[in-house]
């Protein structure tokens, strides 16, 4: 039961990464309100080059760490939501302050799909690491005794990516792995599926915590 448990747990992950929505910001589109002249128009224009910087600056300030994006889009969202007008602003003011905002939501949904590369990509990788680990072991000690499981900790939405395709990528390298001693295959279905699938848990885990950290039940 805790197999399939685990299995069900993989499997919404890759459905629910189909809910992932990209955004096409169109912030170099000037409005219509700032058309009506020259100047209002070049102070939108500027207003997006500068948001746009704002957030590659305060990317790189974070060593562009796909980790934090998720936290780092809300402290840059209402960074820019939190801009106020001065009273009775000109046109050309409202053109700027619309252009800021703009074009640092513009930059920082370009964010999301760059990450969303990096963090799949590094779980492919990942998976395909811990799925040669467990059939060189396999293979060579003709399998391994199961071990404790892993809990799952809470994680943000690159290391679920991470998690989650490494999950995918194990799953399919495992089956079809061969090395010069013999074939991983019969080492991922039963008697040896458990542990398999124990492997996976624990080798992708994003944020593993070891059984000896819970605390106790206490008895009914």
């Amino acid at each position: 039961m805790k197999t399939i448990s685990r299995l069900f747990s993989v499997l919404v992950g890759v459905i629910g990464l189909t809910a992932i929505i990209s955004h096409t910001a169109l912030a170099q589109d000037v409005p219509a309100s700032c058309q009506v002249d020259a100047r209002s128009q070049q102070q939108y224009l500027s207003g997006v080059s500068f948001g746009q910087l704002v957030v590659d600056q305060a990317w790189n300030t974070i060593n562009q760490d796909c980790g934090q994006l998720e936290s780092f889009s809300s402290i840059l969202e209402n960074s820019f939501n939190a801009l106020t007008l001065p009273p009775d602003a000109s046109r050309a003011v409202q053109c700027r302050h619309a252009g800021m905002i703009n074009g640092g939501i513009d930059a920082l949904d370009n964010l999301w799909p760059v990450c969303t590369n990096l963090c799949t990509t590094d779980g492919l990788d990942i998976g395909k690491l811990i799925g040669k680990l467990y059939c060189d072991l396999s293979i060579a000690l003709g399998g391994l005794e199961p071990a404790d499981d892993f809990i799952r900790g809470p994680v943000m939405w690159c290391q679920f990516l991470g998690q989650t395709f490494c999950d995918v990528s194990y799953m399919s390298f495992t089956p079809t792995y061969e090395s010069p001693v013999g074939a991983c295959r019969p080492y991922t279905v039963e008697p040896h599926y458990e542990t398999w699938d124990q492997f996976r848990n624990n080798g992708c885990a994003e944020n593993p915590i070891p059984p000896s950290m819970l605390e106790p039940e206490e008895d009914q």
